[in-house]
């Protein structure tokens, strides 16, 4: 399988440009209130802890945390910007378990990033028309995204899109 990636640079309206910014902030959010259940729970000593830590509780956290605690940022987003916080919550302790590296929260400065993925079972999907400075991200639970403007168009045929990562700068 090859993965071939398309770097560019998109021009989003005024209300791309606040869907945007409720996206990086929920998914920083949601990564920082993870990261401070897990210290908590762990009385603050995660790397002493790590073998109890398992992926199956922090996605655990989506319901017993967020989603009960703070629905309110829950609903100005995407479904799928908390479930890629999760993720990353995920990847933050596999390297503290492999490399020993330190977990920090997210400042603002620093995060502004989210991906979107095209989930297994989903009929939801990118599209793109061939030779089109135009992408469409699917829509996820009650939001859609408009169209998004490329710079310019995807260098293939017929690319099968599978994730979307969405930066403040490209």
């Amino acid at each position: 399988i090859m993965i071939l990636t398309h770097k560019t640079e998109f021009f989003p309206n005024k209300e791309h440009k606040e869907y945007l910014e409720r996206c990086f902030g929920a998914r920083r959010f949601f990564f920082n209130v993870a990261i401070s259940e897990l210290k908590r729970r762990y009385n603050f000593d995660l790397k002493g802890n790590i073998k109890s830590i398992k992926s199956k509780e922090i996605m655990s956290l989506r319901k017993e945390v967020i989603l009960a605690k703070y629905r309110e940022w829950k609903l100005l987003v995407p479904d799928h910007i908390l479930y890629t916080s999760m993720e990353d919550v995920i990847f933050a302790v596999d390297s503290l378990r492999k490399k020993g590296k330190d977990i920090k929260l997210r400042k603002k400065k620093n995060s502004k990033t989210f991906r979107i993925t095209k989930s297994g079972g989903s009929s939801e999907t990118f599209w793109y028309n061939n030779g089109e400075k135009y992408i469409g991200l699917p829509q996820f639970s009650r939001y859609k995204l408009p169209k998004l403007k490329m710079a310019e168009p995807i260098r293939w045929e017929n690319p099968n899109i599978r994730s979307v990562t969405i930066k403040e700068f490209a």
